[in-house]
């Protein structure tokens, strides 16, 4: 096992990367959803835009604290957005996902978070950003010799306590399924009764879902994954551009707020240790400084100031070496082909380059790409005091965009680079 592999088993896979232009004076204001017209922020709005929220229960998402108080990412979120005075937000909680569902497609509720158990609702639109990711996990007791990461043989015959949901049972049928392993289930009513089974030897395994308290457990492997997203109904175009405009400004405004979201809501009650192998615990004892390089102008992602760098990913560096004792240095750069560059010429063997998973680069045979660890959003910036609708869109020819923004209606006009494509629309050509 490389560094690259030891680096992912940390990262969480809902990692966003928000591309965003800077340098050019561009401010939250010029931030335009596709299709739409730019709203200024010293314009007036006579009356706040509604919506209505349909929820369930999610752990660090959707959730009431001992107060019966909302709490979780999504919805500190949207009470931020409601700061604005812009936007007012309707609570209704769904007994069921099949109501959740029946709300949206009627008509009834606006606003909801998407995950594998709402992916049928259609006609709506995915806001920017991501707010955790459920998943499954199977769990041994800690050190308990007989298991390993991934080691689905060990597994196979083995009593496994898991609480009696469909949705749990369905998602664990098919990843034996898939793995080729079968294990003899034993159900229970909550969590903790699923946890006091494996603890006291009852059962072997366990599983739990990722934000469970684990502590005395080992992590195996984890499966179910599903993204958590916010939804809004393509019914209410007028809440959509509120929401996205509104989201931008808090991001440009606050780099680091949906990291220190993540931290408070997500990553503190995940608290088992991963399992690891010998040959991989060789390594981390073994490896030296990793560098990193990676861009330093990503609002949310990777952002230097002073020479100090904040966002999530800084955050996971910061986590994987106070559970492993693994070091790391980041190399920020403003420029991607320069960092492109920097990289392929390292002399460190132990480096790792962060960047668009189709960059160019990629095509060197030196270099080898793991799989993608983030999920992309694009903002379409137009130029200040745009006031019309956008008709021509600027794509470097890099970006594989052209399909894309023909589906979506608009003309396509390619240019060498992002900064040639960014400098078209401040000329006007775009």
């Amino acid at each position: 096992m490389d560094f690259r592999t030891a680096l992912r088993k940390f990262m969480s896979s809902s990692l966003l990367l928000l591309l965003f232009a800077t340098g050019m004076g561009l401010t939250a204001q010029d931030i335009s959803s596709p299709g739409s017209t730019t709203v200024r922020q010293d314009e007036q709005q006579t009356a706040p835009v509604r919506g209505t929220v349909v929820w369930m229960h999610l752990n660090g998402c959707t959730e009431l604290d001992q107060a019966e108080h909302r709490t979780g990412t999504v919805f500190n979120l949207l009470d931020k957005i409601s700061e604005s005075g812009k936007l007012k937000f309707d609570y209704v909680e769904a007994g069921s996902w099949k109501e959740l569902e029946a709300l949206v497609s009627g008509g009834a509720a606006d606003i909801y978070v998407e995950d594998d158990r709402t992916a049928s609702i259609g006609g709506v639109t995915i806001m920017p950003g991501s707010f955790g990711a459920g998943s499954l996990m199977i769990c041994s007791k800690h050190d308990d010799g007989r298991f390993s990461e991934d080691n689905f043989a060990a597994m196979n015959g083995k009593k496994l306590a898991i609480k009696d949901k469909p949705y749990a049972r369905k998602c664990l049928e098919s990843f034996e399924q898939e793995k080729g392993f079968s294990t003899e289930k034993l159900y229970f009513d909550s969590s903790e009764a699923v946890k006091e089974a494996v603890l006291s030897g009852e059962a072997d395994l366990a599983v739990q879902i990722n934000y469970d308290d684990t502590r005395g457990l080992d992590i195996l492997t984890k499966f179910g994954l599903s993204e958590r997203r916010i939804a809004v109904s393509d019914r209410r175009k007028d809440l959509q551009e509120a929401m996205f405009l509104r989201m931008g400004e808090i991001l440009l405004e606050d780099p680091a707020y949906m990291n220190r979201l993540t931290v408070k809501y997500i990553d503190s009650p995940v608290m088992g240790q991963l399992a690891f192998s010998r040959k991989e615990m060789d390594f981390i004892r073994n490896a030296p400084v990793i560098d990193i390089y990676s861009r330093n102008d990503l609002p949310m992602y990777n952002v230097e100031k002073n020479g100090t760098f904040t966002g999530y990913f800084p955050a996971v560096l910061e986590k994987i070496s106070e559970d492993t004792g693994l070091k790391f240095n980041i190399r920020g750069y403003g420029n991607t082909d320069r960092m492109g560059e920097d990289f392929k010429n390292a002399r460190n063997p132990y480096s790792l380059c962060v960047m668009p998973a189709d960059y160019n680069f990629f095509m060197d045979k030196n270099l080898r790409a793991t799989r993608t660890v983030t999920s992309f959003t694009m903002l379409m910036l137009t130029k200040n005091g745009f006031k019309q609708d956008i008709k021509t869109v600027a794509y470097s020819k890099d970006s594989n965009l052209q399909d894309l923004l023909k589906g979506y209606g608009f003309s396509a006009k390619e240019f060498m680079s992002e900064d040639a494509a960014l400098n078209a629309v401040m000329r006007g050509e775009a």
